[in-house]
């Protein structure tokens, strides 16, 4: 199965560590069959969906991920934002790499939230530019992570984070307190946002949103470090 890339060119073979996407499937395809018979694949979907308990998640993402699944997760993300720039005029991966870096400062034990954070943004800016749609670039991300039980999360904590057209901000960032991988990758974004110079209608943006999270002023949500909230808070007000 091969699978490519757009460019202002035309359609190239995307490559993922050294081997194109269908090494990467085989891969993947290797590594599920040892997995417990908890897997199921919907072929129709054309990404793994997949059932397994926490615990047993929690030990493949620590026995399973390797230094493979980061590099091609890392070129994934990279392809996705192919030539797309930031209002700075940086390249947009840019951001990704740097959300990865806030969250691997703040958790540095909570792997699927890292890699979430390099793919945070896909589903959104890949389809339609460097993708066909949103069902390739889910492929892709499936694709770069040889587990399949732990893609399967990786995607459901990246579809999490995709922000619906017309949903209001607020609304959206205080329905990920339940779901605190997506939500230390949500405030990792708005914190590199925070500190790119923002605008002060998107710093008041944010800053309403914290106060859905926090209403009471209690403090971070579960799961969230403090260091993290008051740099968050402290960047917000300013």
């Amino acid at each position: 199965m091969s699978f490519y890339g757009v460019s202002s060119s035309g359609l190239w073979p995307l490559r993922l560590h050294g081997r194109d996407s269908s090494g990467a499937f085989e891969k993947q395809k290797r590594q599920s069959a040892s997995e417990p018979c908890g897997l199921t694949r919907n072929q129709s979907l054309g990404v793994a969906e997949v059932s397994v308990g926490e615990e047993q998640l929690r030990r493949l993402v620590r026995e399973a991920l390797t230094a493979d699944d980061f590099r091609d997760v890392y070129q994934t993300a990279q392809m996705a934002h192919t030539g797309q720039k930031r209002r700075s005029g940086e390249p947009y991966f840019t951001h990704p790499s740097e959300v990865r870096n806030i969250v691997t400062r703040f958790y540095p034990g909570d792997r699927v939230a890292q890699l979430a954070a390099l793919l945070h943004d896909t589903l959104e800016d890949a389809p339609g530019n460097t993708v066909r749609d949103v069902a390739e670039m889910e492929s892709f991300i499936m694709s770069s992570i040889a587990s399949a039980a732990v893609g399967a999360e990786v995607l459901r904590v990246v579809r999490l984070l995709t922000h619906a057209g017309g949903e209001d901000y607020a609304t959206y960032v205080a329905g990920l307190r339940s779901e605190p991988t997506a939500l230390r990758v949500k405030l990792s974004d708005m914190l590199h946002n925070l500190r790119s110079s923002p605008s002060d209608r998107q710093r008041a943006k944010y800053s309403r949103s914290l106060d859905r999270l926090d209403p009471k002023g209690a403090g971070p949500p579960a799961g969230i470090s403090q260091a993290h909230w008051l740099e968050i808070r402290e960047l917000a007000r300013s």
